[in-house]
């Protein structure tokens, strides 16, 4: 018999930026290496005779956290990769309940009968996953075995492998034991989390979320080119906000930079979408720090109703993954040194001061590293 330790992976962009991330290969945030200490300290005292990994960054750095303090090396198997989701890889869970509600209810209600367009089926991905496991307990038997994988790949191996029991919600680095002997399974423990304090669980943080069932909280995105008085209006309420009058305020100017800098590309100026409503807005510059190898934002605004419900960091994973995309190292942007939620906001999420601009109104030049 082998005892098997499935393990979910640390949180990584797609959990905090809220997207779809199926074999997207998305990096582990700020939050999600700060739970890989109490996850290697839980399987510290566990005599693991090896670790083996999902080939996907976030899953695989996981597993180096767990894998280090045993000397073990991580082997890495493309058949404990989340599903793949073809053309819904990397759209916002926004777009996806907003624009193909039906189709994204029955992928996760019935996913033995429905796939997205050149994704996976169910029979196929849960089969990969099963053999890579019956694979690792022939290898280890009478031993135990960390294994690092993802969250839907998880839950339905679970639902293939125990039919007629729901699986616990698996959580960032939650952890699933099983026995394993001659490709027979028993469940011993589902989905715990109990290495993790709650205020690290990625759990909590949507809890926060769903406090707000006003709210659409999983955003979308839509062109805003067509709409100079809207973004008029936000630019004004942002001016008014900061500065306490209107005193140098050039609507028109503003507007028409925006235009400028966005006609190569109409996703460098969106609307972030809450269902139907306009919750704010994010512009971009994506040409004219490319010698720096850095993308800017010149502009992201949440309307007043959409502050301080855990939604802006949506706003700065658009840009965060746009700017990757184009290979760009860093994301930079400037803010007035007395907005302190907004620069709380900002290093909370990785960003640090490089800088001060001069001109009428003093501003800090602000920088996040792309490459973590």
């Amino acid at each position: 018999m082998t005892t098997i330790y499935l393990v979910r992976h640390a949180q990584a962009e797609g959990n905090l930026y809220r997207r779809m991330h199926g074999q997207y290969n998305s990096s582990l945030t700020a939050m999600g290496r700060q739970q890989l200490p109490p996850l290697a300290a839980r399987f510290a005292a566990v005599p693991l005779e090896a670790v083996y990994s999902s080939d996907l960054c976030r899953a695989y750095q996981t597993a180096c956290a767990i894998a280090g303090p045993h000397r073990l090396p991580v082997q890495p198997d493309m058949r404990l990769r989340e599903v793949d989701v073809g053309c819904w890889d990397n759209l916002p869970f926004g777009e996806l309940e907003t624009h193909h509600a039906a189709d994204y209810a029955r992928w996760q209600t019935e996913p033995e009968h429905f796939h997205p367009a050149g994704g996976e089926d169910w029979t196929a991905y849960t089969g990969r996953v099963i053999a890579a496991l019956d694979e690792i307990a022939a290898r280890h038997p009478g031993q135990q075995v960390a294994v690092v994988t993802h969250s839907m790949v998880l839950k339905q191996t679970l639902r293939r492998l125990f039919p007629g029991q729901t699986p616990a919600y698996c959580d960032n680095t939650s952890v699933t034991c099983l026995e394993a002997d001659g490709g027979r399974y028993t469940l011993r423990c589902c989905g715990d989390c109990s290495h993790l304090p709650e205020t690290l669980t990625t759990y909590a943080v949507q809890r926060t979320l769903r406090e707000h069932p006003e709210l659409h909280y999983n955003l979308w995105y839509q062109t805003a080119l067509h709409e100079p008085e809207r973004y008029i209006q936000f630019r004004r309420e942002a001016w008014e906000l900061i500065y306490g009058s209107l005193r140098g305020f050039d609507g028109p100017g503003f507007w028409s930079t925006a235009v400028r800098e966005s006609e190569d590309d109409p996703a460098a100026l969106v609307f972030a979408m809450s269902g139907s409503q306009v919750a704010g807005i994010l512009q971009l510059n994506l040409n004219g720090y490319a010698a720096q190898n850095a993308g800017y934002i010149p502009f992201i605004y949440l309307r007043e109703a959409y502050r301080h419900k855990g939604l802006g960091i949506q706003l700065i994973g658009y840009a965060v993954l746009l700017f990757r995309a184009m290979g760009r190292s860093k994301l930079q942007l400037r803010v007035a040194p007395g907005n302190k939620v907004a620069i709380g906001f900002y290093e909370k999420y990785g960003f640090y001061r490089i800088g001060v601009s001069g001109g009428r109104h003093r501003l800090w030049l602000m920088e996040k590293d792309l490459t973590e």
